[in-house]
């Protein structure tokens, strides 16, 4: 977990939203090739088959130990000595290769700038393993304009239990009906009605639209400047 200790500037004039809470991977940033290739590499040292990269974009939102469960092969998904090897595989190839392949999804960093200078105060909750997320917004170089990033920790239950969001939002002092929570799967949408947050689903990430709208999101959207708006209290 980092805290930034950024100074929030003065809240903009019009502004409905005070903070927002964010999904990292296929929310903000496109790291399905790195999570496949730290996946794949796993498998393959193990001579287990490989996956390509949609059928692994089906697979995450629930924390690795999830992932790599789901990769194995249906009669060997229970086996808990092989399950671990392959978290072992995975982790250190990803350790060593945070940001392969990874991109931030188009016009992303000018909405969360954009909103920024507009005084909300941000955050970033995944259930990427804490080191690895730190290390996934410093290398991009985002650290100073999110309060919070926090990956997954031992003390807190992985999303979607609300305990996490509700300790961000203790931290940096919004109520949830100030805040909105933006994310791409299924396990975010309702990560945020356990929250009582109102949610913000962005279809550009690992989920199709069908499964997003069948969560019944608050809103679904497009384009990355549409959730400025949104924090604005405008209309699409």
């Amino acid at each position: 977990m980092k805290e930034t200790g950024r100074s929030t500037p003065g809240y903009a004039p019009g502004m409905t939203t005070r903070g927002l809470v964010f999904d990292l991977d296929g929310t903000l940033v496109d790291t399905l090739g790195t999570i496949a290739a730290a996946l794949n590499h796993g498998l393959g040292v193990l001579g287990l088959p490989t996956h390509p990269d949609r059928a692994v974009a089906t697979m995450v939102g629930e924390g690795v130990r999830v992932l790599c469960r789901k990769a194995l092969p249906d009669a060997r998904r229970d086996d808990e000595a092989l399950l671990e090897r392959l978290l072992v595989e995975t982790r250190a190839f990803y350790d060593a290769n945070v940001l392969l392949g990874a991109r931030p999804y188009d016009g992303v960093e000018a909405m969360l700038r954009s909103l920024v200078d507009r005084g909300a105060r941000l955050a970033v909750l995944s259930n990427k393993p804490d080191p690895l997320t730190v290390a996934t917004m410093e290398g991009l170089g985002w650290s100073g304009l999110f309060e919070v990033v926090l990956g997954h920790r031992e003390e807190f239950p992985r999303k979607p239990d609300p305990t996490s969001v509700r300790w961000i939002l203790d931290r940096i002092g919004l109520a949830p009906a100030e805040t909105l929570y933006v994310g791409d799967t299924p396990i975010d949408m309702r990560t945020a009605r356990a929250a009582s947050i109102p949610s913000i689903a962005v279809t550009w990430g690992f989920r199709g639209r069908a499964e997003l709208e069948a969560e019944r999101p608050d809103h679904l959207v497009d384009r990355a400047e549409e959730i400025v708006r949104l924090a604005e209290g405008s209309p699409r």
